[in-house]
């Protein structure tokens, strides 16, 4: 099946590296852009991607969309045409596996005031379905009949989940184990760039950096944390932390040096 994701906007280098990863396997994936606004990066790239715009598949301004709009334009892929979503911020290890469905996980916090009672919950960071899906025509109609009772914003994977869990429980034993594709847990998202040793927090299973590279098929970088929480400085990045580890990993695509790739 083929790999898809979208950005809209200015790149960043989470978002560049990732993508520089799954050129590195022998992926070409399809980003879907806004091809009016292109951003250098992929122009760069054209003999080694699919562009193509995003109103293609959903024809609608982010802002007109209830659901982030991210999350949305996903289901509506996935069911159109089926396929491998990847988030833009999951840099590629080695090649993903041939499952027919994959669903990937991150691990919850198991102390604290959002102990929770999974020790690992579905996300929506790599997904995996055919044309036609009935789990995904399912949440895409709850999506669209939620717009008519709240106008405020849903959060990201809340309907996916939902229906998943409630309505589908046929489809759990498609859910892979947090270390395939989230093996860095959120709570140490400033480890994966200033150190080389991750600290467990709230009583989640914590994967080292090493281990990562040797198991793990992905590794989510966290950008929306990374970039808007924690104001991560690419200029400072560890030499034996993982996201250099990344970086050093994919140098043969891009020979440049790291502030490079900051641009």
């Amino acid at each position: 099946m083929d790999l898809f994701t979208i950005w809209l906007g200015n790149t960043n280098p989470i978002c560049r590296l990732c993508i520089l990863s799954w050129i590195k396997l022998g992926y070409k994936p399809t980003i879907y852009v806004n091809l009016k606004e292109i951003d250098e990066f992929f122009l760069n790239l054209e003999d080694k991607i699919n562009l193509v715009d995003y109103t293609t598949i959903l024809d609608k301004e982010p802002y007109e969309v209830l659901l982030h709009f991210t999350d949305y334009f996903r289901y509506i892929r996935l069911y159109k045409m089926g396929g491998t979503w990847l988030d833009a911020d999951m840099f590629l290890i080695r090649q993903l596996p041939e499952e027919h469905i994959i669903i990937s996980s991150e691990r919850t916090q198991q102390k604290g005031a959002y102990k929770s009672h999974k020790i690992e919950i579905a996300n929506i960071g790599v997904l995996r379905f055919p044309a036609n899906d009935p789990l995904i025509y399912s949440v895409i109609k709850k999506i669209d009949n939620s717009k008519a009772k709240t106008s405020k914003l849903q959060k990201n994977m809340f309907y996916f989940q939902k229906t998943l869990y409630n309505d589908f429980p046929e489809y759990i034993e498609n859910i892979s184990p947090a270390w395939h594709y989230c093996p860095a847990n959120y709570n140490n998202v400033k480890c994966i760039y200033y150190s080389n040793l991750f600290n467990p927090k709230y009583g989640q299973i914590v994967n080292q950096p090493d281990w990562i590279l040797e198991h793990s098929y992905c590794c989510h970088l966290w950008e929306n944390l990374s970039i808007h929480k924690h104001n991560i400085d690419f200029e400072k990045i560890k030499n034996d932390s993982l996201f250099m580890k990344l970086y050093l990993s994919i140098n043969s695509i891009n020979d440049s040096n790291l502030y490079s790739l900051t641009q």
